[in-house]
């Protein structure tokens, strides 16, 4: 699916992303799968373009109305509700040799998680 921003293609996977950037000397240091979020913001989008058809139109006129309609409407439906859209954060950096890998983290077991349920028993647990 080709998209009508200058350079964007919503065809090419994850994986091909990565390996271009490796390819030109990037190495990857966290992504981040934003779809859920990106379904809410082309949501918010959409209903603000509505609610603002007067003052958009009369600065980009109808046909760009109702191509911005369009496209939000099939992202709406099609994409990224239904997961067959998706948005990545990626940061990386430029793999010199002299970037130390773990700057910016405190250290490795600074990452800690707070289960929000209780742990089943091991009763439960052995039945399964």
């Amino acid at each position: 699916m080709f998209m009508n921003f200058p350079g964007a293609d919503a065809s090419c996977s994850l994986g091909c992303v990565i390996t271009q950037l490796e390819a030109a000397g990037f190495e990857v240091k966290n992504i981040d799968v934003l779809g859920v979020h990106y379904s809410v913001t082309i949501y918010r989008w959409y209903k603000d373009w509505l609610s603002n058809k007067s003052k958009v139109i009369a600065k980009y006129e109808e046909c760009w109305y109702r191509i911005w309609v369009y496209f939000f409407r099939i992202l709406n439906y099609c994409g990224t509700p239904r997961g067959g859209s998706a948005a990545f954060h990626i940061t990386l950096h430029k793999n010199l040799n002299a970037y130390h890998r773990i700057k910016g983290v405190k250290s490795h077991t600074s990452i800690k998680v707070t289960p929000k349920r209780k742990k089943l028993s091991k009763e439960i647990c052995s039945m399964c």
